[in-house]
């Protein structure tokens, strides 16, 4: 197999068992020119789009219809430990900027449940999310078998977060019919797909 492979992954899915994956990809298809982008999902839909990648390994809603489903897991309000969220105020969310899906959900669902949010901190890597929440600014909206290290689901006597329902981690391809490369890479995925989730 030889030639390029464009392929973009979203940002909290590189923390885990996906460089691993990727080295092994790399390993096997020496004449593969592979380049990688990491980033938010909807950025790296739009750089699909416009034809800067061939592959992407992101984010989207239930219900919506692109790309092909990997895995589904649930949303989780994360934070340091011992984390209480003030009985009264609006939640503290530390989060990724506009366009982050999660953003949104989060303060969708914290507003529709009457609690209201008031964003601490915005970050554009898991690493600045991770720092913020263990410094208690507040808490992070993150898929639950994905969890940034030290960070835990927060649980408080006086006041419940609400569900936030689940979201689908899918790869989408640029076009419909993929090159030797796309095809080699979308099948080593597909292959380790168990290995991409932690149990908590």
């Amino acid at each position: 197999v030889s030639g390029r492979v464009r392929f973009g992954a979203s940002d909290d899915l590189v923390l885990h068992e996906l460089p691993a994956i990727l080295a092994e990809f790399r390993r096997g298809h020496p004449r593969v020119d592979f380049e990688l982008t990491v980033g938010l999902s909807e950025n790296l839909h739009r750089s699909l789009e416009d034809g800067d990648l061939d592959l992407m390994f992101g984010k989207r809603r239930p219900g919506e219809r692109h790309g092909e489903l990997i895995f589904r897991d649930k949303l989780e309000f994360l934070g340091a430990p011992g984390f209480v969220p003030d009985p009264e105020g609006p939640i503290p969310l530390v989060t990724y900027p506009h366009p982050s899906l999660t953003r949104e959900i989060a303060l969708d669902v914290l507003q529709r449940c009457g609690y209201g949010a008031r964003v601490t901190c915005v970050a554009d890597s898991l690493i600045g999310l991770s720092a913020a929440a263990l410094a208690g600014l507040g808490v992070v909206l993150h898929a639950s078998r994905l969890p940034p290290a030290g960070l835990v689901p927060v649980r408080s006597a006086t006041r419940r977060l609400p569900d936030a329902g689940h979201l689908d981690f899918v790869l989408v391809a640029r076009r419909s019919v993929l090159s030797e490369p796309e095809r080699a890479l979308r099948a080593a995925i597909l292959a380790n797909a168990d290995r991409l989730v932690r149990d908590t």
